[in-house]
């Protein structure tokens, strides 16, 4: 657990993420192996299937 000056708290699963978040500037929407990552392409990847289907209709 890290807590910011600002309160803001953070979580991090293990110490690679917490030194790529703090220590090299990451962001976890770029990082192809976080949940977030993830996440955002699976969403993406769902409206670029239902946009082509439609179409496909």
């Amino acid at each position: 657990m890290y807590v910011k000056n600002d309160g803001k708290i953070f979580h991090f699963c293990s110490s690679k993420c917490e030194n790529n978040t703090l220590k090299l500037g990451r962001k976890p929407r770029t990082t192809k192996w976080t949940l977030e990552y993830k996440a955002l392409k699976k969403v993406a990847n769902a409206a670029k299937h239902a946009a082509t289907h439609a179409a496909t209709k």
